[in-house]
């Protein structure tokens, strides 16, 4: 059984060195990784600044009305313009309702 990948971007920390490229030392520090791999390597002061302002925001975002979900509401999609090479606004060829989508 497979399960599908999850679109909402996620975060997790851990402890680990990064390696400076030009030195070729490495760095202790907190390792913040997202969907795509190391997002950034922060020191304990940088952590602590972030944990703080995180903090800050799930406060703010509890004591305001951004807590609550927006509604959904489909957002119409505009047609592409088609324009001939010296910008002359064309007329789209019709097509099936397979081909439209």
């Amino acid at each position: 059984m497979t399960s599908k990948p999850n679109p909402r971007p996620f975060a997790r920390a851990k402890i680990g060195p990064w390696t400076n490229p030009q030195t070729g030392n490495a760095i202790i520090g907190i390792c913040i990784l997202g969907n795509r791999g190391l997002a950034a390597h922060l020191s304990t002061g940088g952590a602590r600044a972030l944990a703080d302002q995180l903090h800050d925001l799930a406060d703010e975002l509890e004591t305001s009305q951004a807590a609550k979900p927006p509604k959904v509401t489909e957002v119409p999609r505009a047609r592409p313009r088609l324009t001939a090479a010296d910008g002359t606004e064309e007329i789209p060829l019709p097509t099936s309702p397979a081909e439209s989508e």
